[in-house]
């Protein structure tokens, strides 16, 4: 009996867990969190892999998808036709469109970057382009950027993009895999670096290896496996990246000029088979990560999140999880027992992106839900609902 009671329990526990809103609003549920009650609304469905989101000053959102389209969202609903003009990039595997910013005069300027990846008869490797959004159509292409990191491989392209408020880009590029090859501690290679550059591609004149023989000039810092988050930090000035790492080893870091992050040197991770990657976690000279997760929750963007939608977040990180299948708050300050929260995991969903707009509401998007094939992908909203 006891058993039954017990069972019972936990079986009306997970029922409440995911509430509807109302009997037929079948896009739009209640998840509860510690600090707050969660309104969850479907804007778009049917997205094929997307993989990033930029949200115009209008409330409009950019969103990506792998095979290499442009969607919108306008008013809250997906428009039908894809925006076109930027190059083609079908996606394979890691390859295809990825990141997409917007420069910060785009309500001026209406400049958008995009991150995809370049296929030839030297294999693949990752290139930005900088376009001018007219309408439905991207007009004044330009490449801006292709990083010499050309492996027959479809892998591991890092590729976020960010401006910090000095008015230069900073660019993520992965190591291009597999686990363990160094060419992220080689400066001849854009392999695993984050480069930083002007708006326009030119290198700045203080990057660190500008005078270093054999450098790359573009570099800003190295040793990264797959930075797949990228973010100004607000408070500090501070350019934040977040590592996807391999079977453990997820790292959250403080990008610092000409730093070396260590990877394949130093790791908390293990190759996906299982095996140690390194028997050391960290070494002297070399930059050791803010956070880390072991198990892996396989990150894929970070947020610093200061909106008022939700208060109790308020200048916290949030971080979202491909392999964990969920968003995850982060306290910035201290060590509290509840320093993580892992949200809306009833979803069972791969995150792939996050931001918030204005208001401080939150939207992510989901590559896939668990049990669904095809274009499963959404565009979430999240807001209060206490």
């Amino acid at each position: 009996m006891a058993v039954f009671s017990t069972v019972f329990a936990r079986l009306v526990w997970l029922f409440m867990l995911v509430i509807p809103l109302a009997a037929g609003a079948a896009d739009s549920q209640v998840i509860p969190s510690l600090n707050h009650n969660i309104r969850i609304t479907t804007l778009a469905d049917g997205l094929e892999s997307p993989w990033a989101m930029a949200i115009q000053p209008d409330g409009d959102i950019l969103v990506t998808e792998q095979p290499g389209r442009v969607r919108l969202v306008h008013d809250g609903e997906l428009v039908s036709q894809a925006i076109d003009g930027m190059p083609e990039a079908p996606g394979r595997l890691h390859s295809g469109y990825m990141d997409i910013a917007l420069h910060p005069d785009f309500s001026e300027n209406q400049l958008v970057y995009l991150a995809h990846s370049r296929i030839n008869d030297n294999g693949s490797t990752l290139v930005v382009t900088r376009a001018r959004l007219d309408g439905m159509r991207f007009t004044n292409v330009e490449e801006i950027f292709e990083a010499f990191a050309w492996e027959p491989r479809e892998l591991n392209y890092g590729s976020r993009i960010a401006f910090d408020g000095a008015g230069f880009m900073y660019i993520t590029i992965g190591d291009r895999g597999p686990d363990g090859e160094p060419k992220a501690q080689d400066l001849a290679y854009h392999n695993g670096k984050t480069v930083r550059l002007h708006d326009d591609g030119r290198v700045p004149a203080d990057n660190p290896f500008v005078n270093t023989p054999g450098a790359l000039p573009e570099i800003f810092s190295y040793g990264h496996r797959n930075q797949q988050g990228l973010m100004l930090n607000p408070v500090t000035g501070e350019m934040w990246a977040s590592e996807h790492g391999p079977r453990g080893g997820d790292e959250v870091n403080i990008l610092k000029a000409g730093a070396n992050y260590g990877w394949p040197v130093v790791s908390f991770g293990r190759t996906y088979p299982g095996e140690l990657i390194t028997d050391e976690p960290m070494k002297a000279g070399m930059e050791a990560p803010r956070w880390f997760w072991v198990p892996s929750i396989g990150i894929s963007d970070i947020i610093y999140y200061d909106g008022d939608a939700f208060p109790e977040w308020k200048n916290h990180l949030i971080v979202t999880g491909m392999s964990g299948m969920m968003l995850q708050t982060v306290v910035l300050e201290g060590r509290a027992s509840r320093e993580r929260e892992s949200l809306l995991t009833p979803l069972m969903a791969e995150f792939r992106d996050a931001d918030a707009d204005a208001a401080g509401n939150i939207y992510a998007l989901v590559r896939r839900q668990a049990g669904q094939e095809g274009n499963s992908g959404k565009l979430l909203k999240l807001e209060p609902a206490d």
